[in-house]
C-alpha cells in the first residue's frame, strides 16, 4: 500500500483541506482539516491506518487512525535551505512503519527511521556521471523496499535508486534529455502483480512547441527506460500544469 494506491483516497491541495472517504462507505467523503494553513503536495499510507503527508514550509502531517486525526511533525530545524529557511516539502514515502524519506525544494532529503518522530538530514542526492540534480524530485518506494529518487538533471531528468534503505543513492540512470523537460514525477507499481516493479516517470515537455505530457516506463528495475510516449496530446500550455502517475 502506498500514496498512489490507498483504501482511504487524500486529495490534498490548499489550506490543509484532506477529504476522506470511509473504507465501509467507498461513497461517502468527509472534509478533513488540520491547524496548517499551507499547501500539502503529497500524501503516502503505510498502511490502512498509518499515512503521512508533505507540505509547504517543512510540513509533514501523520495519523494512525486512517486520516480521521492528524498530527504535525516539526521539522523545520532540519528542512532547510543555505539561509535556515524552512523549504517545501513535495514527496514523501516509506518503505515500512519505521523507515522513510521525504524530499523538497533546493534538492532537501530528510530521513527518519523511528515513524516520523525524529528526522535528520539525508544530505544532497548525487547525480553521478549525470551530473547534480535540479529541482522537482519525487521519491518512491518499490515493493522490494529499494528507495527511487527522481529529479531533473542538467540535461533532462534522472532517476537514482537506493538499496540500503536510504544510506546511499546509486545507479543513476537518465529517463529522458532535454532542456524543456519539468514537473517530473513517478510512480511504482508494487502490487505485486504481473507489472510488479514497473517505473512509471511522467513530465511536462516545455521544450516541444506542443507543451504535451510525456511518459517513459522502465520494464527492468530501473536499468534503463524506454522512449517517452506523449500521454495527452492535446495538452496546451494553458491546459495542464503536472502529469500526476498513479498505480492501482
Amino acid at each position: 500500500m502506498n500514496k498512489k494506491s490507498i483504501i482511504g483516497l487524500i486529495v490534498i491541495g490548499f489550506f490543509s483541506l484532506g477529504i476522506i472517504p470511509s473504507a465501509a462507505q467507498t461513497n461517502t467523503w468527509y472534509n478533513q482539516y488540520t491547524d496548517r494553513s499551507v499547501n500539502l503536495y503529497d500524501v503516502w499510507f503505510v498502511n490502512e491506518n498509518l499515512g503521512f503527508i508533505a507540505g509547504e514550509g517543512a510540513t509533514i502531517l501523520k495519523t494512525t487512525d486512517g486520516g480521521i486525526h492528524w498530527s504535525y511533525i516539526n521539522v523545520s530545524t532540519v528542512a532547510v535551505d543555505q539561509y535556515n529557511n524552512p523549504v517545501a516539502l513535495y514527496s514523501i514515502c516509506f518503505i515500512d512503519e519505521n523507515v522513510g524519506f521525504a524530499c523538497g525544494k533546493k534538492e532537501i532529503v530528510i530521513k527518519t527511521t523511528d515513524g516520523g518522530a525524529t528526522w535528520t538530514d539525508g544530505g544532497p542526492i548525487s547525480g553521478g556521471s549525470l551530473g547534480t540534480p535540479l529541482g522537482d524530485p519525487d521519491i518512491n518506494a518499490d515493493s522490494s523496499g529499494n528507495f527511487w529518487y527522481t529529479c531533473m538533471y542538467s540535461s533532462g531528468l534522472m532517476a537514482a535508486k537506493s538499496t540500503d534503505g536510504g544510506a546511499s543513492f546509486g545507479s543513476q540512470v537518465s529517463v529522458h534529455t532535454s532542456w524543456g523537460d519539468d514537473k517530473v514525477l513517478a510512480a511504482i507499481d508494487a502490487t505485486g502483480g504481473a507489472y510488479d516493479g514497473y517505473i512509471y516517470v511522467c513530465w511536462k515537455d516545455f521544450w516541444q512547441s506542443d507543451f504535451n505530457l510525456y511518459c517513459a516506463r522502465s520494464t527492468n528495475g530501473g536499468i534503463s527506460f524506454g522512449s517517452p510516449v506523449n500521454i495527452c496530446t492535446t495538452c496546451g500550455s494553458e491546459q495542464s500544469q503536472a502529469p500526476f502517475p498513479a498505480v492501482a
